[in-house]
This record gives C-alpha cells, structure tokens and sequence, in this order.
C-alpha cells in the first residue's frame, strides 16, 4: 500500500490536506501573438507573449520536423507589445542598420526602449533599440 500511493499520485493530481485550488494551477494570459518564418527554413513559427506568475515573457516555437524547439527569450515585470515584421532590415535609434535573414520580432516596452530579436546561424540575436 505505501508504494501505492506515489502511484496514483503520478497518475491523479494528488490533493494534500490545505492545499488550494489556486495553488495547483494558474491562468496563463497571451497578450499578443503571431505567427510568422522567423529562421527562414520555409516553415511558419509562433511567437507570443504570455503574462504569467513570474511576469511576462516572450516565448518562441521554431517549428522543427517533428515538433516545435522552444525559446524563451524575454522575461521582466512591465507590459509589452510585440510586433511581427516580414521585412529583413531595421534601424536602431543610434543609426546602427540591421539586415535579417528574414522577418523579426519587435518588443516594445511600454516608456522603455525596444528590442529587437532575429535568427543568426543556430540563436537568436537580441538588439536594444536605444543603443
């Protein structure tokens, strides 16, 4: 009986004496997504911004074969919007010119400076606007 136990744990969600509904699960808020070829493999990929118990953040799914590889790449505190472009070229506020492979992803921080992120070989590259 007392191997049991962790059993049915992993097969139910096991609730323990004093332990809250609002405790086991959270609702999870996109703010604003898209759908869009960030690698330039031809296929369409997702990005969004979900705002969770840690802050928000922005999430990747680069479509693979078989399946997606995620990337996590913004988490902080204050709101955002995030903009989807299919154009290949953007220009920082210092008058630095970016070309992409493709399209990229902007994220602008409400009163603070955007960022810019695109696919380079294997990563993305992450570019503050106001550099």
């Amino acid at each position: 009986m007392k191997n049991l136990i962790p059993v049915l744990c992993m097969l139910f969600v096991c609730v323990f004496p004093g332990a809250e509904a609002d405790d086991l699960a959270r609702d999870l808020s996109v703010e604003s997504s898209c759908e869009i070829d960030l690698n330039g493999d031809g296929r369409s990929d997702i990005a969004f911004i979900a705002e969770t118990s840690r802050g928000y953040e922005l999430i990747v799914l680069l479509r693979r074969a078989r399946g997606y590889k995620t990337f996590l790449l913004y988490e902080g505190k204050p709101a955002m919007g995030l903009s989807c472009h299919d154009s290949g070229t953007f220009e920082t506020a210092g008058g630095t010119t970016y070309e992409t492979n493709g399209a990229y992803l902007m994220l602008e921080k409400f009163g603070n400076p955007s960022i810019a992120y695109f696919w380079v070989r294997r990563k993305f590259k992450e570019v503050w606007m106001a550099e």
